[in-house]
């Protein structure tokens, strides 16, 4: 079935009711996501598909940086059509009603891969893609006492370690304080910047009672912290970072506990632990499977470009300031 693309210029209001009751809704693709890019330089474009019908099928977001007037970058961070979807009259929209000449298309889909392989040409698969293709969601439909027993016993144990030492866990909603914890845990792992300052506070100012993040606090320090995404009946893992206190102490188990039953109290029905590569970081896939989630995998990364040596550049951009080690 090929659909027809159109552009949305509707209010944020009325673009999140249609998010919400299109087959695929999610967070991405809807206006808090798109205040919280705004403020990190990125520009808005939203995409209805209608199918042979007329009738609405998807609802997905765009952002777009812009060069030189006619050289644009968009990025789909939910691309949640159907491998149907007609990809070249979506791309010759963002020509004509974008006015590019030269521009490259990068969409990421978080359909499971079972239910389709592949993104239909003229996309093509990401060779380097910046995040894992992987993820685990863990069913909060569950009792207490069965989320319990379904703990790995290692996860378990270290839960009854990280009670050894009586310290609160409090709300935190310091961006500085949540900024500091990272910068101190990138200087320690020599790795690049995971959020910084702007990004945190945007997050926080973006989503508002949407977003819940909750502190180790010992002796009057935040030691851990642990933060998701709470949209409608679904809990997304945002913020996750301890320092070397904390690890010693097995903190992030008592967290990763409690934000767990808290996303449950109000009201969520799964939580997704938000990416893991068992290839590349068994520790924290192991931390993630030991509380009974489920590995989940989806389709991915896909790109298009309309010139050939764009993409080099664009790709070489990417793996060099993004793509995680």
């Amino acid at each position: 079935m090929k659909t027809e693309w159109k552009i949305f210029e509707g209010s944020n209001d009325s673009w999140d009711e249609k998010v919400n009751h299109s087959s695929q809704p999610s967070y991405l693709n809807k206006s808090s996501w798109a205040n919280y890019l705004n403020s990190q330089g990125w520009t808005v474009s939203r995409f209805i598909s209608f199918d042979e019908k007329k009738k609405e099928a998807y609802c997905i977001q765009g952002f777009t940086k812009r060069y030189f007037s006619y050289i644009g970058i968009i990025w789909f961070p939910n691309f949640n059509t159907s491998n149907e979807s007609n990809g070249d009259d979506l791309i010759k929209l963002i020509k004509d009603k974008l006015n590019f000449k030269i521009f490259y298309i990068r969409l990421r889909s978080h359909i499971q891969k079972n239910n389709f392989e592949i993104i239909n040409p003229p996309f093509g698969k990401v060779k380097n893609p910046i995040d894992s293709s992987k993820t685990m969601i863990l069913n909060l439909e569950n009792s207490k006492e069965k989320m319990y027993e379904n703990l790995s016993k290692n996860w378990r144990r270290n839960l009854n370690r990280s009670k050894k030492l009586d310290y609160e866990i409090v709300d935190v909603l310091d961006a500085k304080i949540i900024s500091q914890l990272y910068k101190n845990f990138e200087n320690l792992k020599g790795i690049s910047s995971l959020f910084t300052y702007s990004q945190i506070k945007n997050l926080i100012l973006s989503y508002k009672k949407n977003i819940l993040i909750i502190g180790a606090r010992y002796k009057g320090e935040i030691h851990a912290i642990r933060g998701a995404l709470v949209i409608d009946n679904h809990a997304i893992d945002i913020f996750a970072v301890t320092n070397e206190y904390a690890r010693k102490n097995y903190f992030s188990y008592q967290l990763c506990w409690n934000l767990l039953n808290r996303s449950k109290n109000l009201g969520c029905v799964s939580y997704d632990l938000n990416g893991v590569e068992p290839e590349k970081n068994i520790g924290v896939y192991n931390f993630k499977k030991g509380t009974g989630a489920e590995l989940v995998e989806t389709i991915g990364e896909f790109e298009y470009s309309s010139n050939y040596a764009f993409k080099k550049i664009v790709n070489f951009y990417i793996n060099k300031k993004y793509r995680k080690s």
